[in-house]
């Protein structure tokens, strides 16, 4: 059983955009995105690579970098409207 409470109270997001200085990002995914990813969505919050779930991203490589925005639905899409961004509204597991 996960504790995710303190993740369902209020309006947050997380982020760790790609940069010049790591453009493919500076979280790895398979040990560090996918078991945040995880406690995040049971908690109900969403996590994206900027295009796609992150647990929907394919692994090609152990050490393989993405980047990493968290946070309520609301948070999420505000950062992507921020950097212009519209894959939030053609999102699948959002576009209900």
């Amino acid at each position: 059983m996960i504790y995710t409470e303190p993740f369902s109270r209020e309006e947050y997001s997380y982020i760790i955009p790609s940069t010049s200085t790591y453009p493919k990002g500076k979280l790895r995914l398979l040990y560090e995105c996918n078991p945040m990813a995880y406690i995040f969505e049971k908690a109900g919050r969403l996590t994206i690579d900027g295009k796609r779930r992150i647990v929907d991203v394919p692994v090609h490589n152990v050490h393989q970098k993405v980047p990493f925005v968290a946070g309520s639905y609301n948070m999420v899409k505000k950062v992507l409207d921020h950097y212009k961004n519209d894959s939030i509204n053609k999102h699948v597991y959002y576009s209900c």
